[in-house]
């Protein structure tokens, strides 16, 4: 997503190309809208991370912005599926291999029972081996790339953003005070390994943009 918004790499030509990129992005979301269920997403705020969890609790817990939010989506599709009574489904947890902090990831997830894949985004050769990509994931990167462009502006402003919002699920943000509540959690010495939170909530006001907030 990075690349078409740049307008660069297999995009390089399509800045003045305002109808072409529209058409685009109303294909791909036309697409994500229609064989998806459901949407999960976070947005980490990272200074609120940087100042209120010290670099020790950082390691024990393998706290990073990438492992809070892919953690924080994990327990989100966990509580939808128990909700829909989906508990004895085998659902497959799939993360973008190649992103900066995935072994911590990975980490926190088995030791909180998750299974984990990681594969590429796009098709990708390792040692002389073509390794397909996992397609789901630039779906995913379009959804990632506007709800963190969302948090940033503090407003849900862009038609992309509006209609990935309108589709069932959960969009949440850790704000300063959701960190504060982790710290709580993580040093605790009654449940030092309790569940980490979720986030607030995301919310769109008037159906079609809102401001970002912070609810419980």
């Amino acid at each position: 997503m990075v690349e078409f918004a740049q307008c660069v790499k297999q995009f390089d030509g399509w800045k003045d190309e305002e109808p072409r990129r529209k058409k685009l992005l109303g294909d791909l979301v036309d697409l994500i809208k229609g064989p998806a269920f459901r949407k999960f997403g976070s947005v980490v705020e990272l200074a609120a991370l940087n100042e209120r969890i010290d670099d020790a609790l950082k390691t024990e817990f393998h706290l990073t912005a990438d492992t809070l939010a892919g953690r924080a989506c994990a327990g989100d599709m966990r509580q939808w599926a128990i909700a829909g009574g989906l508990t004895h489904t085998r659902f497959a947890l799939v993360f973008e291999d190649g992103d900066l902090g995935r072994g911590q990831l990975r980490q926190r997830l088995e030791a909180d029972g998750f299974g984990v894949n990681v594969r590429p985004k796009k098709d990708t050769m390792k040692n002389g081996v073509l390794e397909p990509g996992f397609i789901p994931l630039q779906a995913a990167g379009i959804l990632a790339y506007e709800i963190s462009l969302a948090a940033k502006r503090e407003n849900i402003d862009r038609w992309v953003a509006t209609e990935l919002m309108r589709m069932p699920g959960h969009i949440g943000i850790f704000t300063a005070e959701d960190v504060k509540d982790l710290v709580g959690i993580t040093s605790s010495e009654s449940q030092p390994h309790q569940t980490l939170s979720s986030p607030s909530t995301m919310n769109i006001a008037n159906g079609d943009q809102g401001l970002i907030s912070a609810s419980s």
